[in-house]
């Protein structure tokens, strides 16, 4: 009889213990495994060495070599019946601040939206010269993303960053993160339609988190954003 209870508890013990099994399978949801380079974020740079840096007075004169461009230290306006050298001459910018935590904020999304997406690329990212255009009423109706930024900053030049990936050409490829997969153009990213009224709709890209443009509304805020227009107090290079 001592032996039959042994055996009946020993069974019990092994059913209770499948079936625990079983329902914690059931109801126990596995949380998604990320990429082994996500281990990687954040990097640390303790010990990495610094490239492409330059002394205060290469950069000083690098800097007086860009002022002293005439072609590039004024903003050119339209010429109005002929008298455009009457008209004076507005400087343009000469430097571009921006929040550091932004600039953190930025290459995060990338790199965490890389990674989610399961992309091993090496990254970099890639600055363009632009210039904003007329932010009066009513030109600025086309670029509603640009509502808020100063209106002296029409005309002036700015920079934008955009996201690249290395390809097996080894060459750097702009690319939008923000998709399902890897290496998509922002060509390909999402699209809105927009209505200009009446039966007027056009096809835009809205604005993304892809592309970092410098001397915002909220830069200028923050007292810097493109100087000029912008107050030079602070900086090093006038």
């Amino acid at each position: 009889m001592e032996i039959f209870f042994t055996a009946t508890t020993l069974l019990l013990l092994i059913v209770s213990g499948y079936l625990g099994i079983t329902l914690y399978k059931l109801t126990h949801v596995e949380a998604a495994a990320k990429p082994a380079n996500c281990s990687n974020l954040p990097y640390d740079y303790s010990k990495a060495s610094f490239e492409g840096i330059i002394g205060y007075e290469t950069a000083k004169a690098m800097y007086t070599n860009y002022v002293n461009d005439a072609a590039k230290a004024k903003i050119w306006p339209k010429e109005i019946n002929n008298v455009t050298n009457l008209i004076e001459k507005e400087e343009d910018t000469k430097s571009v601040w921006f929040s550091l935590d932004r600039l953190k904020n930025f290459i995060w999304h990338i790199e965490e939206q890389n990674c989610a997406n399961g992309c091993n690329d090496s990254l970099g990212l890639r600055i363009y010269f632009a210039k904003y255009p007329d932010l009066t009423a009513p030109a600025q109706a086309e670029f509603l993303d640009l509502i808020g930024v100063p209106k002296a900053y029409s005309n002036h030049h700015t920079l934008f960053m955009v996201p690249t990936y290395k390809n097996e050409k080894m060459e750097n490829v702009d690319f939008f993160p923000g998709g399902k997969t890897c290496r998509l153009t922002f060509e390909q990213s999402p699209t809105v339609t927009r209505n200009l009224g009446g039966d007027i709709n056009i096809t835009v890209h809205p604005p993304t988190g892809y592309i970092f443009l410098t001397g915002t509304a909220e830069d200028a805020q923050n007292h810097g954003g493109l100087i000029p227009p912008g107050d030079p107090a602070g900086t090093s290079f006038q």
